[in-house]
């Protein structure tokens, strides 16, 4: 591979934003971030959202003809077909992007992730660091961070695979618990160790 790349994710609110901060403010990372793809994937009159308006109606558009994407959490984060429905529309799409974008960069790179291992693109990184805290920390961090009740929260907690099920796959564990400041620390003194090591 002549990019060189660390996949980074995280349930929501467990700190993996952070992390990716810090990796390009202090570590000169350049940044792939998934979710940001699939918002510049949706645009209006993209195929990516004439596909998803398709499959989920009118009811997930806004009037200007934007994704209502209030609307769509709504649908897919209580119901697991509906989730597994747009990632199958989606994660295509954005790995064809990703993957085009490791073939235009040298330098190192970090990819966010929240599904990470679910879509298989873990198999493009030299390492994959998971960034987790507990639930209650995560359920508070969502409340705070979307404003949302802690009901809503939950429901974005339960529609992501477990913690527990990924922390296996992952080749470094983070703790998002800790002080910003010690978090980013360590990411970056991982991040370094990477670098000695391959180059």
């Amino acid at each position: 591979m002549r990019y060189k790349l660390i996949g980074l994710t995280g349930n929501t609110g467990a700190g993996k934003s952070t992390v990716a901060a810090a990796l390009v403010e202090k570590g000169d990372a350049v940044l792939l971030d998934a979710d940001a793809i699939a918002r510049q994937l949706q645009q209006p009159g993209s195929e990516a959202l004439k596909t998803i308006a398709a499959h989920f109606g009118a009811q997930v558009l806004a009037r200007d003809g934007s994704l209502n994407r209030a609307a769509l959490g709504r649908l897919v984060f209580s119901d697991v077909v509906q989730k597994q429905a747009l990632e199958s529309i989606m994660w295509p799409r954005i790995a064809d992007v990703i993957e085009q974008r490791l073939q235009e960069q040298t330098r190192w790179m970090v990819l966010d992730a929240p599904l990470l291992f679910e879509s298989g693109l873990d198999a493009l990184c030299y390492q994959t660091w998971m960034v987790v805290a507990p639930e209650s920390v995560r359920r508070a961090r969502i409340m705070a961070r979307d404003g949302i009740d802690a009901t809503q929260a939950q429901m974005r907690i339960d529609a992501q695979v477990s913690q527990q099920a990924k922390l296996r796959m992952a080749t470094h564990i983070l703790d998002g618990t800790q002080p910003r400041e010690v978090l980013c620390a360590q990411a970056l003194a991982l991040f370094q160790q990477a670098k000695d090591l391959w180059g």
